[in-house]
């Protein structure tokens, strides 16, 4: 086994890891679309220029795509070790045995990794083991079903045409799709529009909002300005 982890590390973890940090970079764009505030529309081109909350968090990137990548590879790789070697040592991929992994991994290996990390993120925030029982509770059977009819059609596909060495690769690579499709309908859901986001309908109004959004501007350059002498020169003076 360590062995075979050792190859696995050399050849497809850093896949991995890239793959996690480039789900986490789209991720922050789709963040910056729900949670910037549209600027203005160009008619031309017929999009919508958005104002960037913050930068984007290059060390949120990097540190989702080393822990993320490396738990979540290894941790799968080791499972697919245990699934095709131990309890399910079986050389012909039928039919029958493509569905019996896939109840395993389905029914055995998911809601253990689901409980877990519902749990320990739980416990992050609050420091209350109470909580997290309490937040796996309430939350657990909604997560547990999404995953069944995401990944369930996927682990068919692998198992049947997916080389078992290339198999926790391919789970992390549909995992990514899984970050970015989540985080799309996560955000779509908790997105507010803004009063000032409509549309001015008077002359008067128009003029209120480019005064507004000049000064949104100037703000916005001052605090990403890492010149010091910039912010000194807009400070207030008493």
């Amino acid at each position: 086994w360590l062995l075979n982890l050792a190859k696995f590390s050399v050849h497809n973890l850093p896949y991995i890891i890239i793959m996690n940090g480039a789900s986490d970079f789209v991720t922050q764009t789709i963040e910056m679309q729900f949670e910037g505030k549209p600027k203005r529309k160009v008619a031309k081109k017929r999009k919508t220029i958005y104002d960037r909350v913050q930068p984007y968090d290059m060390r949120r990137t990097v540190m989702f795509g080393f822990v993320s990548g490396s738990v979540g590879g290894i941790l799968t790789f080791t499972w697919y070790e245990l699934l095709h070697k131990v309890l399910l040592p079986v050389q012909s991929e039928s039919w029958g045995t493509v569905v019996q992994k896939t109840l395993m991994e389905r029914l055995g290996f998911v809601p253990i990794v689901l409980s877990a990390v519902l749990i320990f993120n739980a416990w992050l925030q609050t420091r209350d083991m109470d909580k997290g029982l309490e937040v796996w509770r309430s939350e657990f059977p909604l997560v547990f079903a999404i995953d069944l009819a995401f990944f369930t059609p996927w682990d068919l596909f692998m198992f049947s045409y997916v080389d078992p060495r290339n198999q926790a690769i391919a789970k992390q690579f549909y995992v990514c799709i899984w970050h970015v499709v989540f985080s799309y309908f996560a955000n779509r859901k908790v997105q507010v529009p803004h009063l000032k986001d409509m549309s001015p309908t008077t002359p008067e109004e128009a003029k209120i909002r480019e005064i507004e959004e000049a000064e949104e501007e100037r703000m916005f350059s001052q605090r990403m300005d890492p010149n010091p002498a910039a912010l000194l020169q807009h400070a207030p003076k008493y």
